[in-house]
């Protein structure tokens, strides 16, 4: 068996995973984002003519150019928000986008503040960006 990284040795299950692991199975879980409902029946349709249709590889790096401009929509008429679908990138949740920004915007010697009560990922990608500054830069 292989041992983690050096660099999440420190990173523990999070309290939120570990009370879910002991509760009651019909308690309703508020805490780590799964949808207590199945998938609607369109959408798995919509999912299966896809995949008749051959959508079947890897999407753009940044997103089909469709959901971007769809963002940019959404962002204007909802949110008062002006951008560009350039600006936007599609990721497959929040913890990759997390990561991403703390990779792109983080530098040496910033201070990065972290709310408490906060995202369970939070504290674990900043660990691991600042782990991997204190031994090389990444």
């Amino acid at each position: 068996m292989l041992d983690p990284a050096k660099r999440v040795e420190s990173i523990e299950l999070s309290l939120i995973r570990k009370m879910f692991e002991v509760t009651n199975p019909d308690a309703i879980n508020l805490g780590i984002g799964e949808p207590d409902f199945d998938v609607p029946e369109n959408i798995r349709n919509a999912m299966k003519q896809a995949i008749d249709d051959g959508f079947t590889h890897y999407t753009p790096n940044k997103g089909f150019i469709e959901l971007r401009e769809a963002i940019v929509n959404k962002l204007a008429k909802e949110n008062n928000i002006k951008t560009s679908p350039e600006n936007i990138t599609v990721t497959a949740g929040a913890s990759e986008a997390l990561y991403a920004c703390a990779q792109a915007l983080f530098n040496k010697g910033d201070n990065v503040l972290i709310p408490n009560p906060s995202f369970l990922s939070y504290s674990s990608i900043i660990l691991i960006y600042l782990w991997c500054y204190h031994v090389r830069s990444c």
